[in-house]
């Protein structure tokens, strides 16, 4: 059958930074290499550089990139946004 989404509940705060990439860069990009990449830019600039990076290495795959960043926590109430 179809593989299920992979859920998980964390706790997040301002700054905190997430990125989300298909095997087309971590084939060839290690986790340090991205996350220098990330800090210090702009999200748009870093996934472009990141793509751009990873196609210079030798990228014959699709490389997607996305990059979310808390910029501010609001209480949430589970129950009131899934009715």
């Amino acid at each position: 059958g179809m593989p299920g989404p992979d859920i998980q509940k964390i706790t997040v705060q301002p700054g905190d930074t997430f990125v989300i990439v298909s095997d087309g860069i971590t084939r060839y990009m290690q986790t340090d290499n991205i996350a220098a990449i990330v800090s210090g830019k702009s999200l748009s600039q870093a996934a472009m550089d990141m793509v751009d990076m990873a196609n210079a290495m030798g990228g014959a795959d699709n490389s997607t990139c996305v990059i979310v960043r808390i910029e501010s926590v609001d209480a949430w109430d589970e129950h009131e946004a899934t009715g």
